[in-house]
């Protein structure tokens, strides 16, 4: 922001984009904390950074990417006003209680609360002699594996369509390899963990025909634990 400061114009506008604190609170989604997405922003957060610079956070706008982000719009100090949008979307962070430790306590016991519901699903679907894949190889994923303890001993395969993925492993201690999902199509699972829920809707219509051919159920992870038929 110190950098923002010296660069921009008098009338200039720095924008940027970034996953929603508010919507991932909302939606307990952990998996969108990763590598470069380590930090997860409130608009509380960045209007006081941005004011200790000289800087005003005057504008907000919300899209559903990444399951959610927000895009930020900052200028130099009382040069616009603040929009009805941006006063209303910091309204809700307080309602959420984005400025409260509790928030984030209560973030944490949810969240292992969730990896240990999907770890003993998977676990009871596999001892009752289920074959289980998981769909697409997000970064998310990652998170999502890792912290639940779910590898190569509960899930066969990770199918995904980036061409740099195919044929080498999830991140982490999980040891699962990644096939493309051409292959996907030739073979027959039970349940098929959707790692991108956040394309829920393209991907299920994408793999209607074939997961309804050989009776496969989506669990879907994110917001809430769902299985599909």
């Amino acid at each position: 922001f110190k950098g923002v400061k010296n660069l921009l114009s008098d009338d200039g506008v720095f924008i940027t984009e970034d996953p929603s604190l508010l919507e991932m609170i909302k939606k307990n989604s952990y998996d969108q904390i990763y590598a470069e997405h380590m930090y997860i922003w409130s608009a509380i957060a960045l209007d006081q950074i941005a004011k200790r610079h000289g800087l005003f956070l005057y504008h907000i706008e919300n899209n559903k990417v990444h399951g959610g982000c927000t895009r930020y719009f900052f200028c130099h100090d009382k040069k616009f006003q603040r929009s009805i949008k941006c006063n209303l979307h910091i309204k809700r962070e307080l309602a959420m209680g984005l400025n409260k430790i509790k928030t984030y306590i209560n973030f944490k016991n949810k969240s292992i609360h969730h990896s240990k519901k999907i770890n003993q699903l998977i676990q009871k679907l596999k001892k009752n002699g289920k074959t289980i894949c998981c769909y697409t190889a997000p970064a998310k994923g990652t998170t999502l594996l890792n912290f639940s303890k779910l590898d190569i001993k509960l899930i066969d395969k990770i199918f995904d369509n980036t061409n740099f993925k195919i044929g080498k492993y999830m991140p982490g201690n999980n040891k699962i390899p990644v096939y493309s999902t051409d292959e996907f199509r030739k073979e027959k699972y039970d349940y098929v963990l959707m790692l991108a829920w956040n394309h829920k809707k393209e991907i299920l219509k994408k793999e209607h025909s074939y997961t309804k051919k050989i009776k496969a159920k989506w669990i879907i992870p994110m917001p809430n634990i769902n299985i599909i038929n």
